[in-house]
């Protein structure tokens, strides 16, 4: 109903770049967003969607449970509630679990862990109780004798990394497509690589600050060569070869090429420097490519984890 409701002009969704995928809205379980331009005449429309659903499906809607998140400094939000029949906000705001997403401030840690500390021991901000165990212990797992409580900094950095995870699985994704649109990056990356880009970049930043994590604990399997970065990901050894080759990688044309980007149609590699390269720069190629090998012997793409770290 909506695509078609978009088709028609009667609601309009947004672009997170001129030429990307438009977002209409949104459905996590029973749970709807929907974008909208603050236009009373599109909020009517909304209304008349939802209504024509209810009639369709028999499923009631819940109009006084709905909000209107206005954005901008100036925006009609409170204007189109009043036509929707529901309440008003701004951001920033809690959905569901979208804070998980954000980095955890030393500051907001703090506060949540003596929270936690005093609701262990029966503290309050009138009565300060005896803690038996150290918080270090407190931390441990319970199989190596601690209470099971984890650090909070510790979980916040575990869900950031699945997010580096699933932006290498799940390349079908249309977060993903939107991340690649908004900041750039290759679309069949493993990894994706910092942007240039800094408006509305806090949130995404703050998650690629656990890519390298990620990389330490992942291996890269090379195939065809159109998700892995060559001087940027690790493949082959223990280091990227920008920290192997650090002079080539200053010469390289395309620092943030992937590795099929660098194999001529011949098969052989073509690395593509600004510059004709000195005597000791033409041995550091040399070098180069006893580590890399011949491109006739990569093997599959994918990423496989290593053994657990600590």
């Amino acid at each position: 109903m909506f695509k078609k409701e978009d088709a028609q002009g009667l609601i309009t969704g947004f672009r997170v770049a001129q030429q990307g995928t438009e977002i209409t809205h949104l459905q996590f379980a029973d749970d709807l967003i929907v974008f909208l331009n603050d236009d009373e005449s599109q909020i009517k429309n909304l209304k008349c969607i939802l209504l024509a659903f209810k009639n369709i499906s028999g499923l009631k809607v819940n109009f006084r449970k709905s909000t209107i998140v206005g954005l901008g400094q100036i925006h009609n939000g409170e204007v189109c509630a009043d036509l929707f029949g529901c309440s008003s906000t701004n951001f920033p705001m809690n959905y569901l679990r979208i804070p998980q997403v954000f980095q955890m401030p030393v500051s907001v840690d703090k506060e949540l862990e003596r929270i936690i500390r005093n609701f262990l021991w029966g503290s309050s901000t009138s009565v300060k109780r005896r803690s038996w165990v150290s918080w270090s212990r407190v931390n441990l797992p319970k199989s190596r004798g601690g209470v099971g409580v984890k650090k909070l900094q510790l979980i916040n950095k575990a869900l950031h990394a699945k997010w580096i995870w699933r932006y290498g699985s799940e390349k079908t994704a249309l977060w993903r497509r939107i991340i690649n649109q908004k900041f750039g990056g290759i679309i069949e990356a493993l990894f994706h690589n910092h942007s240039n880009k800094s408006v509305c970049f806090n949130l995404w930043y703050g998650i690629l600050k656990s890519r390298d994590f990620v990389k330490t604990c992942t291996s890269l399997i090379v195939g065809n060569g159109n998700s892995i970065y060559f001087w940027n990901d690790v493949w082959v050894g223990e280091q990227s070869l920008a920290v192997l080759f650090p002079t080539l990688f200053h010469l390289s044309k395309k620092k943030n090429a992937v590795i099929k980007d660098l194999i001529s149609s011949e098969g052989a590699w073509d690395l593509n420097f600004a510059r004709s390269l000195n005597e000791n720069e033409m041995l550091e190629v040399v070098n180069l490519l006893a580590v890399i090998g011949d491109p006739c012997n990569l093997g599959l793409n994918g990423m496989v984890t290593t053994d657990e770290r600590h």
